[in-house]
């Protein structure tokens, strides 16, 4: 999640608000003015750091009515069910998605959609322009958590990944994962898997329609065609011109189509590119959000700190 904290700290400070990203740290039960706290990722911040800390007289609730809560669950999961529970007692909840800040507000909880933009993580420690690098290692990504529906997706296309040099890459989430985790990617070593890729194909891990943005936007910045199953809430992103959104049936025949027309594939990548660059990146999408901020929290004259 740090990568999710990095793409707003980035966006807030080209902003002109000052931005520090703290980790494990707990947050003050009663800010200062002008101050702003985001706690990212809350079912992992409160369960595994902050609970078996509260010392003799603390109340979990005297931390939550004191921040906003950056969610990126999908709706109606176990873990978004736990995101609830707690962001019922805070300020409120920012959401990297319209859908699931839309099922926030239906129970009553004020919600911003913060949706994720391009930030310069996303190219670190990558040496060339995702543009200059015509010879790619693979031609098919797969990469995602396991569930049965990916399984079988899998299992149903393997002579597509056996026919093109692909690579399958699957995590499982039982236990939480580290940076230095065998099978597991990211930050520099995810970007760097995408670049190695020309197509990037995407597969929700149940039946439901969630935009999985994070993996997407990151995709994009690497020049990495996006092959998805059907999507709601894709905007402002558009089917055909930044990416594919087709059925699940027909993800293999575009897949080919795509690699049998490079330039074709190279027309989008590069379209996308552009537009999450200059139109869709972290510094004006946070402007946005600081604004919305400053309308709902009166008591702060100007937002300075976050």
């Amino acid at each position: 999640m740090i990568e999710i904290a990095e793409i707003f700290h980035e966006g807030f400070k080209n902003n002109g608000v000052e931005s520090q990203i703290k980790v494990d740290q707990r947050p003050s039960t009663h800010p200062e003015p002008g101050l702003i706290q985001i706690v990212i990722a809350p079912h992992e911040f409160f369960n595994l750091f902050l609970d078996p800390r509260l010392k003799p007289g603390e109340k979990i609730k005297d931390f939550l009515k004191a921040v906003y809560m950056l969610s990126a669950e999908q709706p109606l999961t176990h873990w978004f069910e736990m995101a609830c529970k707690r962001a019922s007692s805070s300020q409120g909840v920012l959401d990297i998605t319209e859908h699931t800040a839309l099922e926030y507000r239906k129970r009553g909880i004020f919600t911003i959609h913060a949706p994720l933009g391009y930030a310069s993580c996303f190219e670190a420690g990558t040496e060339s322009n995702p543009h200059n690098l015509p010879d790619r290692q693979f031609d098919l990504l797969f990469l995602g958590s396991i569930s049965h529906k990916r399984e079988l997706f899998l299992s149903q296309n393997a002579a597509l990944f056996n026919q093109y040099n692909s690579n399958i890459v699957i995590t499982r989430l039982e236990k939480p994962k580290f940076s230095h985790t065998k099978g597991f990617f990211a930050d520099q070593d995810r970007n760097r898997l995408l670049r190695s890729c020309k197509i990037l194909v995407n597969v929700h891990a149940n039946d439901n329609t969630y935009f999985e943005w994070l993996r997407v936007i990151m995709a994009i910045a690497n020049g990495c065609l996006v092959i998805s199953e059907t999507s709601d809430y894709i905007e402002p992103l558009v089917n055909g011109k930044h990416l594919i959104i087709t059925e699940l049936d027909d993800i293999a025949a575009q897949c080919e189509y795509y690699l049998e027309h490079e330039s074709e594939r190279l027309a989008i990548v590069n379209e996308a590119y552009q537009f999450i660059t200059q139109e869709f990146n972290s510094t004006i999408l946070c402007q946005s959000i600081l604004q919305k901020l400053e309308q709902q929290t009166e008591h702060i004259v100007e937002l300075q700190r976050v």
